[in-house]
């Protein structure tokens, strides 16, 4: 299906409500406040599908037999588990991060038995999927946004909401880079930059801005869900040239290209009457192929694209040791430091294994996403565990000494016993949600 490409000529539309009022279908995500999966969800359930939400697991044998189809959406981790064998249901996977997760929604694919992935953007990564892929781009969640504010009355030239625009360097160096330009370069009445908001706050500062510009990060340059958000709000989007966007909205007509002079671009904007009936223009295009209504839409056409009959998943059916299923099951794992553990690369086909043999080059503390060792480890304890970043696996008889030198490497570790084996989660920060009682996810 060619939506959001150089052919799709689809004009306009405008979904009716409870459209699809009869058909069931089941959703697999984690609910969270940052997770786009939650205005799929509102769609939904706007356009009258019965939902059957799964929060942790999918158990096949137990899905109600009359389901349509089944979406699993990208969300914090864990990722859901699945249980028993699909009775021939449709799957799709969405997944909304860019190259840096793409080894994650290639074993996920695998994981969900999907028959076909929905990507957000980053839409050159097609080929690294073992399934037929579809662009199925963010939209703007009409239920949430304003865009009442009269364009000339909003207070802010430029307003803005993202991550890391406290810290120095990184992958956010250049979106600090134009904070700073902005903090310093217009008074704070004009400008509205923060971080760490919630829903409602985010809305707000958009509602009352001019423009909103958009910096997604050096590191793949997707296309966010501030480009949505933006424009849905009735602000004129200022944004990189960001990949892709020319197939969702028209360059100059609906948006502008971001400046590295952002004060001076800003300042024109906001000072010219035009730039306020471009962000209506593009508001009105968006109204009419981008909230979630339309892209409910457009999932119901990929899913009813799919014949199970003839289109089957990548499954996963290897033979693998219980350490090797250990750490399968954290899918957010893709780097392992395996510590005579020699049959690991074999076992976990889909990660960066690195063995004993491999292992050098004077790799240092947190070089490998987790660190495995495996029984009869006679090397040094302390740097084992220190190479891990996020997780650390061990089955043998130093499961204690290999406990105690986490514990003073770290603030705070969550220790999982299960048999002979045990799990030591290192609470790193991330995208995922992390257990009760501990630390909350950034």
């Amino acid at each position: 299906i060619g939506h959001h490409t150089d052919a799709d000529e689809r004009g306009p539309w405008y979904p009716e409500p409870n459209r699809y009022r009869g058909r069931r279908m089941l959703l697999a995500y984690r609910r969270t406040e940052t997770t786009p999966g939650r205005y799929l969800e509102r769609g939904l359930e706007r356009a009258g599908f019965t939902i059957d939400h799964h929060n942790d697991v999918v158990d096949w044998d137990d899905v109600d037999p009359e389901t349509d189809f089944a979406v699993f959406v990208e969300s914090p981790h864990p990722a859901i588990e699945v249980r028993g064998e699909n009775p021939g249901i449709p799957v799709l996977f969405w997944a909304h991060h860019g190259d840096h997760s793409t080894p994650v929604h290639v074993r996920l694919t695998r994981r969900y038995g999907a028959h076909a992935v929905l990507l957000a953007h980053s839409w050159h990564l097609a080929h690294r999927f073992p399934v037929p892929v579809h662009r199925f781009p963010f939209g703007y969640p009409s239920e949430l946004l304003d865009s009442s504010v009269p364009w000339e009355d909003r207070p802010y030239d430029v307003g803005f909401v993202g991550a890391q625009i406290r810290r120095e360097g990184g992958t956010y160096a250049r979106r600090q880079q134009l904070v700073a330009a902005v903090e310093e370069g217009l008074p704070a009445d004009r400008r509205c930059v923060e971080s760490a908001v919630d829903a409602n706050r985010h809305a707000e500062i958009y509602a009352n801005s001019k423009t909103v510009f958009n910096e997604g990060g050096l590191r793949h340059y997707p296309i966010t869900m501030r480009v949505f958000e933006a424009i849905g709000s009735g602000s004129l989007l200022v944004t990189d040239d960001i990949p892709g966007t020319d197939c969702l909205f028209t360059p100059g007509d609906h948006y502008e290209i971001l400046d590295d002079a952002i004060v001076a671009q800003a300042e024109r904007l906001a000072a010219d009457p035009a730039t306020g009936e471009r962000a209506a223009a593009a508001l009105e295009f968006a109204r009419g192929r981008h909230d979630y209504d339309h892209r409910i839409d457009e999932l119901v056409a990929i899913a009813e694209s799919i014949d199970t009959n003839t289109m089957h998943p990548v499954g996963d059916d290897r033979e693998m040791s219980p350490l090797a299923a250990l750490i399968d099951a954290d899918a957010l794992v893709h780097g392992v430091a395996a510590f005579n553990a020699p049959n690991l690369a074999d076992e976990l086909p889909w990660r960066a294994v690195w063995t004993d043999e491999d292992r050098a080059g004077g790799r240092g503390p947190k070089w490998f996403d987790a660190v495995a060792i495996g029984p009869g480890f006679s090397g040094d304890v302390d740097t084992a565990v220190r190479a891990a970043r996020r997780f650390v696996y061990a089955d043998g008889d130093l499961n204690a000494e290999i406990v105690a030198a986490a514990e003073a490497a770290h603030d705070e570790i969550l220790v999982d016993t299960i048999g002979d084996l045990i799990r030591i989660d290192l609470l790193a920060e991330g995208y995922r949600v992390f257990p009760d009682g501990h630390r909350l996810a950034r």
